[in-house]
């Protein structure tokens, strides 16, 4: 059983803080850095349940909480044109929890010990706290929404097969991310909603 706290910062990327419109690459819209962007702090609180049943192989379940000031977010800007800019919110909080499993399957079978199946699920319920900004309003159409980016459930299938004469490994993965919010809405405009996809 392990338990972990830390504190960590978000520092905003070059682009976020650049006083001049560009063509961003995810999707061709305008967006312009905000010169006001501060670092946002992250507090984790970790909690973890762990067995080893051979040398590689693990068993876990954990739960977390994570308290976000000032977390950074990408939102809708309304100009000439809509464009994106950066920009801090309040706060928010993530909690949740995780599973994962990682095992050779030669506890089956002998002949099944160069495949080793990982499977790894994550839920996370997200809540932002939007506060006020200058002359006291608020920018974000929804006061009350998961942060952005922040999927509520991801997971990981993956089956890998090794070959040491060979040196070889061969790997088949499946990642699913649940629906997330891209782009926080502003001015009335709803939020852009990045729909749920599985990747092979």
């Amino acid at each position: 059983i392990r338990a972990a706290f830390s504190r960590t910062v978000n520092r905003p990327e070059f682009r976020e803080r650049l006083k001049f419109e560009f063509t961003d690459v995810v999707g061709g819209r305008s967006a312009e850095g905000n010169l006001d962007l501060v670092s946002a702090t992250i507090s984790s609180y970790d909690l973890r349940w762990e067995w080893f049943p051979s040398t590689f192989g693990v068993v876990a379940a954990s739960v977390f909480y994570k308290d976000f000031n000032k977390p950074i977010e990408r939102t809708i800007d309304i100009a000439v044109e809509f464009k994106s800019t950066w920009n801090n919110v309040g706060s928010a909080e993530n909690y949740g929890f995780e599973l994962e499993f990682r095992r050779d399957l030669g506890f089956i079978s002998q002949s099944l010990l160069p495949f080793t199946l990982q499977a790894n699920y994550t839920w996370v319920e997200s809540q932002i706290n939007v506060s006020a900004t200058e002359d006291d309003v608020i920018i974000e159409t929804s006061t009350e929404r998961a942060l952005v980016g922040q999927p509520d459930q991801v997971y990981n299938l993956v089956l890998e097969w090794q070959q040491p004469a060979w040196g070889t490994t061969t790997r088949l993965l499946y990642n699913y991310t649940g629906d997330k919010i891209f782009e926080a809405g502003a001015f009335g405009i709803p939020d852009v909603i990045e729909n749920a996809v599985g990747t092979v």
